[in-house]
């Protein structure tokens, strides 16, 4: 017989040193030791949809050059643009006020008939270049060798927070008046991860952790709930010989950042059973 077959998981009901709701940890009243050939399930989840289209730290920026005189001077800004919920219109309108406080040449224009945005730039001989989250690191070892300085801003090393995968700025593209994005895309984050640093067996693999225990299809807009009851009979991970006391809990989205729940809350079953993984 199992010790456990349930755990009910509600992130309100986390540990004092807890950081936020996509970053909690919860303490069983408790350990609990899991017998061999123990798997489990993630199911149950009810996640609110309550990150904004536009969050700081987390696809609030906007790294570019402008180029004068033909290209023989270049200026690099960092332009951040404020947090919240928006629809085409307002994204622009956001991404406009962003720029044009870095760089007062710069023109926002949206086309809600085909959802497209155009960047471009005013002034005879001049031009503008928006860097790539690849781009970014490479350009900045350029410019800290050179002495030379981001306005508006500084870049850190670390993950840069860029709005390129809501205009769709993936493949690096030479200065020029304007730039084109064919489609505006307000919502990034596709899928929930919920991982755990604890609980899972580390057989999982994705570009950023090895440890996703559960992925939650994003299936409900702004302010209204996803729900995931489903639990399939494959979709199981192995447990054996675990011991339960505390269990931590991050939620993060494809690129592996942790996702903003402005205080929101979380809740999900673990279901355990046996099963001979092994066989």
């Amino acid at each position: 017989m199992l010790p456990v077959k349930k755990i009910y998981i509600d992130s309100r009901q986390s540990t004092s040193d807890t950081q936020n709701s996509s970053n909690f940890k919860i303490e069983l009243d408790r350990s609990y030791k899991l017998p061999n050939d123990t798997v489990f399930f993630i199911t149950d989840v009810c996640i609110p949809h309550s990150w904004m289209t536009v969050e700081t730290g987390s696809n609030d920026n906007i790294y570019f050059m402008i180029t004068e005189n033909g290209g023989l001077t270049y200026t690099y800004y960092i332009a951040t643009m404020a947090p919240g919920v928006y629809d085409g219109p307002g994204f622009k309108t956001a991404l406009s006020n962003a720029m044009y406080a870095s760089y007062n040449g710069v023109a926002v224009s949206y086309s809600a008939s085909n959802n497209t945005l155009i960047i471009s730039v005013s002034g005879a001989g001049h031009a503008i270049k928006i860097f790539t989250d690849k781009e970014i690191p490479v350009i900045n070892k350029v410019m800290v060798s050179g002495g030379i300085i981001w306005h508006g801003g500084s870049y850190s090393g670390g993950y840069p927070a860029t709005c390129n995968e809501n205009i769709q700025n993936f493949t690096p593209l030479d200065a020029d008046t304007r730039y084109v994005c064919n489609f505006l895309n307000l919502q990034i984050i596709n899928n929930v991860y919920i991982t755990s640093p604890n609980l899972s067996s580390y057989d999982t693999v994705s570009s950023f952790t090895n440890n996703i225990i559960k992925k939650v299809p994003v299936t409900a807009n702004y302010g209204y709930m996803i729900f995931d009851p489903g639990m399939a009979t494959n979709d199981f991970l192995d447990c054996s010989n675990q011991t339960l006391k505390t269990l931590e809990f991050h939620i993060k989205d494809g690129k592996g950042q942790y996702i903003n729940l402005h205080n929101a809350h979380i809740t999900f079953s673990i279901v355990f059973n046996k099963y001979a993984v092994n066989m």
